[in-house]
């Protein structure tokens, strides 16, 4: 990652107030069990820190109720 756009994220990341509410060890468990014991791979939409909207809104047209429903 540029030094540029790291500062960018940084700057979004505390004009938003955002925070992180998994630490490493969390996201670990959390990828091993879905690799490992679930049945079926999960589904997903992917939202980057500079997307207002989710792709999958954008590609459908369609609005969401929820921002947490992008994760």
């Amino acid at each position: 990652m540029s030094k540029n756009l790291k500062a960018e994220a940084f700057k979004f990341v505390k004009q938003r107030n955002l925070c992180s509410y998994m630490n490493d060890t969390k996201w670990n468990e959390l990828r091993y069990a879905m690799l490992n014991k679930m049945p079926f791979p999960p589904p997903y939409i992917i939202k980057t820190l500079f997307e207002s909207e989710c792709k999958e809104e954008k590609k459908n047209g369609k609005k969401k109720k929820s921002p947490l429903q992008c994760m």
